[in-house]
Order: structure tokens, then C-alpha cells, then sequence
């Protein structure tokens, strides 16, 4: 297994829940489904990721050099400390019914299946949010590419 070292070659930073959520609200509404699965979520990411792989000038940008992030939603220290967190996003996330969007939120795991597959590096966060993961590997980094409109940076 090839190590990819941060600074080989530039790499580009993706905070995956907000890149899959956004596709999937985007679509849920229009019930994009096939047999029964939602796959909007899954359509719209991987467009936005070659349309935004696309713009990008100078070396092209391997699946080995994309670090995509993802989390289990907002950690519950968080939202103690700031009760309001992310409270804008509400009314978005109820515009489906708890049971559709269950499955409309599926998504999120087969897109991690999907972009590793592709072989681009998916890393899961558990107590983080996925912008933290980001925020902290671009620390770290000499030079690298952030993608995809992240508003929590």
C-alpha cells in the first residue's frame, strides 16, 4: 500500500458530510431513487467532485491525494457549549419525514463506500466534526486545496 505523504502532490481537503448532505438535500424532494435506494445524494456528490475536479489548474489532482472527511454529526459537547449550533440547518432537515430521511441519510455511509472505491481517502471522525478533520490536515500541510465551499472554515 502506496503512503501518500500530505505534500505529494497537492492535496485536496473535502469535508464529505457537507459535500454528500448538501447533494442530498438537493435531491430529496425530487425522490431521485433507484429501486427503492435514494441515490441523489450519491449522483450530486460525485457530479460536484468532477465538476470542481475540472476547474482545477496546474497538476491533476490523483483519488490518492483527496482527503475526504466525514463524521457522525454534531458531538454533543459541542452542541452544550453552544446550544444554538447549526440551528439555521433546521428547518432543512425537517423537510422530510423522520423515515424518509433515515433513508434519504443512508447516503452518507454508501458515498464513504463509493469515493474509497474510487480511491480517494476517506477519513471517519467520531467525537469531530468532519471541518475539524479538515481544518487540522490543512494545518499540517505545505500546500493544499481546500474544496467545496466548507462555511464552517
Amino acid at each position: 500500500m502506496k503512503t501518500t505523504r500530505i505534500s505529494d502532490p497537492q492535496p485536496l481537503l473535502i469535508d464529505g458530510n457537507s459535500l454528500v448532505t448538501r447533494a442530498i438535500m438537493a435531491t430529496a424532494l425530487d425522490d431521485l431513487k433507484a429501486g427503492g435506494i435514494w441515490t441523489g445524494g450519491l449522483y450530486g456528490s460525485l457530479s460536484s467532485l468532477a465538476s470542481f475536479l475540472s476547474t482545477l489548474e496546474g497538476d491533476w489532482t490523483p483519488a490518492s491525494s483527496i482527503f475526504m472527511f466525514f463524521d457522525e454529526g454534531v458531538h454533543p459537547e459541542r452542541k452544550a457549549l453552544i446550544p444554538e449550533y447549526k440551528e439555521d440547518r433546521k428547518e432543512k432537515r425537517e423537510l422530510l419525514p423522520p423515515e424518509e430521511k433515515e433513508k434519504a441519510m443512508a447516503q452518507i455511509a454508501m458515498a464513504q463506500e463509493m469515493f474509497a472505491l474510487l480511491g480517494v481517502r476517506v477519513l471517519r471522525f467520531k467525537n469531530r466534526e468532519a471541518d475539524d478533520g479538515v481544518a487540522a490536515l490543512a494545518r499540517l500541510a505545505v500546500d493544499v486545496r481546500l474544496g467545496l465551499g466548507i462555511p464552517d472554515l
